[in-house]
């Protein structure tokens, strides 16, 4: 019987405390989400424009890594061609005085 009326006081007690605590409590934990969530809108807002320009500045290095790692290899046989071509050119010109 004993425990019961301990039991029913410390209720008593406890509910007021709970009322006024809880709320301040939920008023504190919410001040601080919303602070955090500021946090990470400002930190979004500077670094995501950095980050997307980093980014962008990445991808054309890559691009232009790749272009010159499948063209390099092709440049012997450019260069061939190329002479190739100038000296049929040159051959194959016609002269500017016909033979009489």
């Amino acid at each position: 019987m004993l425990l019961l009326a301990l039991a029913i006081a410390a209720g008593l007690f406890l509910v007021p405390v709970g009322l006024v605590v809880v709320p301040l409590a939920l008023l504190f934990w919410l001040a601080f989400k919303v602070l955090r969530l500021a946090l990470r809108l400002a930190v979004g807002v500077v670094v995501l424009p950095i980050l997307f320009i980093a980014l962008a500045v990445g991808t054309v290095v890559a691009g232009i890594g790749l272009a010159l790692a499948v063209l390099l290899p092709l440049l012997p046989f450019a260069l061939a061609a190329f002479l190739v071509w100038t000296i049929l050119r040159i051959i194959g010109r016609p002269s500017r005085h016909p033979a009489v």
